[in-house]
């Protein structure tokens, strides 16, 4: 069960992306993680199931010191042949002047996912450490500069 997640609108979105994907192929659903107003959904085609494996979701809750669920991240990693990919779908506190919040709560995050230890559970490999990762979501970060600047910037790069 996913916390304060409620299983009608999961099973609503994930009808609604296989309808889609199922437009350019047999698409099945491969694992699911969510937290409060979070939804991670992984499908893959049929034809590439079996090569998908080792597929492993997790959640760190950042709101009120790391016990609310209210901000955090769902994150699922899983390989596919030799290569490993970790996808993180955050909702990061708001506001202009918490920046150095939200970068600690992301270093969080990276530092926690899959790291839960406990009895008969040893700690997994880190985010970091996987060869693809993909950070999605609500990050809450804000630009200062007007569009002008940044469109010259992102040009410029």
């Amino acid at each position: 069960m996913m916390s304060g997640v409620d299983q009608n609108k999961v099973t609503m979105w994930k009808e609604v992306f296989l309808n889609n994907l199922n437009k350019f192929g047999n698409y099945i659903p491969v694992k699911e993680q969510g937290l409060v107003g979070m939804l991670l959904l992984v499908f893959v085609k049929e034809e590439h199931r079996t090569r998908v494996t080792k597929v492993e979701t997790d959640v760190v809750k950042t709101g009120l010191a790391g016990s609310l669920g209210n901000k955090g991240a769902v994150c699922v990693k899983f390989m596919v042949d030799d290569s490993s990919f970790g996808f993180i779908n955050v909702h990061m506190e708001a506001g202009t002047k918490n920046n150095n919040a939200r970068l600690m709560n992301l270093i969080d995050i990276h530092n926690k996912a899959f790291q839960s230890g406990g009895i008969g559970k040893k700690k997994e490999e880190r985010i970091i450490n996987l060869d693809y990762k993909f950070l999605l979501g609500d990050t809450n970060f804000r630009l200062t500069e007007s569009n002008a600047n940044v469109r010259a910037m992102i040009d410029d790069y």
